[in-house]
């Protein structure tokens, strides 16, 4: 029952440390004095972050605070279950000329949870599916329903889902439910198109190139894919550029690694998606989905965004675009004002292409 009085002592000690830092280093001459004040409120925030603390403390805070928003919003506040199965080959015996394959099944099962359902048909009105970030360990923050519902104010006619995806488990849970959510709205008819950040932005990737490595067995891709401030590399990190203002730092993405994949290898394209960049994955997903790429200038992870939009640049396939927020932190596409105002403009255009 301390954990709420810890937490909350320890923010209250650290944030006017942090201001009086960032202030007298005329940090706010960069980004203004009210951006400074919130990013330094989140990065403090973060770094008092721990395990438990997180779990009873502010991911109960945050699911709240979505449900207000939720409601704020006019969201519908409906659910639904989806589950996929998937066959896999366990092992196989040998006897006499007799081989015995032993084949487990596993059902993977998810929460979709609808923000606005269009009346329409299926087919007619598209449905954005928005797997939120927050190192597949923290809830959805209760602003970015705001960003979603004014994002579908601009575009028209389309529903808006996301992802209620199980927190803190270990990989590949979350990157199973997201994909079977995905895989159950396109078998009920529905054209899906994906949008995610931070975290939310890699399981939305991993959903591509679970697509493209299994054409036969897995849903078609989708046309239009958006990924604000991609989490690229799970396991596999470099250092931020010096003099950098972003309120992400490293040692809360080791933390966020440390329980999502602890044990997670530098080799597996699922965690470290830019770091095993498959060409031949990747021109498969380019011929049918477009893509869209928001970072902010000043984020630690740009240098590998910048990378990796490189990399499918140089395929010459298909549709790439990248937005670059000036002087942008990371995902300052959904919590800053200048953020919010030029990446709505890119994505509602995007999303209203080809209509």
């Amino acid at each position: 029952m301390l954990e709420p009085l810890v937490y909350l002592a320890k923010v209250a000690i650290r944030l006017p440390c942090g201001l009086a830092r960032s202030w007298f280093a005329h940090r706010y001459r960069d980004v203004g004095a009210a951006k400074l004040v919130a990013i330094v409120f989140l990065l403090e925030c973060t770094n008092s972050l721990d395990a438990a603390t997180m779990r009873r403390v502010v991911n109960p805070v945050l699911a709240a605070g979505s449900a207000a928003a939720e409601w704020w919003v006019g969201g519908t506040r409906t659910s639904e279950r989806a589950s996929a199965s998937e066959a896999t080959r366990a092992s196989e015996t040998t006897t006499a000329n007799t081989t015995t394959t032993t084949t487990t099944t596993t059902t993977t099962t998810a929460t979709i949870r609808w923000l606005f359902q269009e009346p329409a048909a299926p087919a007619a009105a598209p449905v954005l599916l928005y797997v939120h970030g927050g190192g597949m360990c923290l809830e959805l923050v209760p602003t970015n329903l705001v960003y979603l519902a004014e994002l579908r104010r601009r575009v028209g006619l389309l529903s808006v889902a996301y992802v209620a995806y199980s927190l803190g488990q270990r990989y590949p849970t979350a990157v199973d439910e997201v994909a079977a959510a995905y895989a159950h709205l396109v078998r009920a008819g529905h054209r899906v198109w994906l949008l995610g950040d931070s975290a939310g932005a890699n399981l939305c990737l991993n959903v591509l190139q679970r697509c493209a490595r299994s054409p036969s067995s897995a849903p078609a891709l989708p046309d239009k894919c958006i990924v604000v401030s991609p989490w690229l590399n799970v396991t596999t990190t470099t250092g931020p550029p010096a003099g950098g203002i972003d309120f992400l730092t490293w040692d809360q993405l080791a933390m966020f690694k440390n329980l999502y994949a602890p044990d997670g290898s530098h080799a597996d394209p699922e965690l470290n998606v830019e770091a095993n960049f498959d060409p031949a994955v990747w021109s498969r997903v380019l011929r049918s989905t477009r893509l869209l790429v928001l970072r902010g200038e000043d984020e630690i992870l740009g240098a590998e965004i910048a990378r990796f939009c490189r990399k499918l640049r140089a395929l010459d396939v298909g549709d790439v675009r990248t937005v670059t927020q000036p002087g942008g932190v990371h995902c300052e596409a959904l919590y800053f004002d200048e953020g919010v105002a030029g990446s709505l403009r890119a994505a509602a255009a995007f999303l209203r292409e080809g209509r």
